[in-house]
């Protein structure tokens, strides 16, 4: 069998944000991402990738209105690739992906930024 997680077929889940500063997010490595969901600018947001996660498997961070301050970073023991974390989300209004999108290397305990 094929793990769901290295087909991006793991849930991604939908934070609806209330306020400009939502708490931080601890992904489960049965999720496959996180949309944040807000109707003003979002101030600052942080996520950690999920932890014990399989060769392979991908993250999406997304959202529907501009994240200013955006801090994402591996669970203990892993690392993201050098010079390719993102420090914020600018929302894109023309209908167009935007949000970032990593893969995890288990060889070098890795999460590469594919977008």
């Amino acid at each position: 069998l094929i793990p769901a997680g290295t087909l991006g077929g793991n849930p991604i889940t939908v934070v609806s944000v209330t306020g400009t500063n939502p708490s931080g997010i601890s992904a489960s490595n049965l999720n496959g991402g996180v949309i944040y969901s807000a109707t003003g600018t979002i101030t600052s947001a942080a996520i950690t990738l999920p932890a014990s996660p399989i060769q392979g498997q991908l993250y999406r961070i997304s959202s529907n209105r501009t994240i200013t301050a955006l801090n994402v970073s591996a669970a203990s023991g892993d690392s993201i690739a050098a010079n390719t974390t993102p420090t914020a989300l600018t929302a894109n209004t023309t209908g167009s992906a935007q949000g970032y999108l990593f893969y995890y290397n288990a060889s070098t305990s890795t999460w590469c930024r594919l977008q």
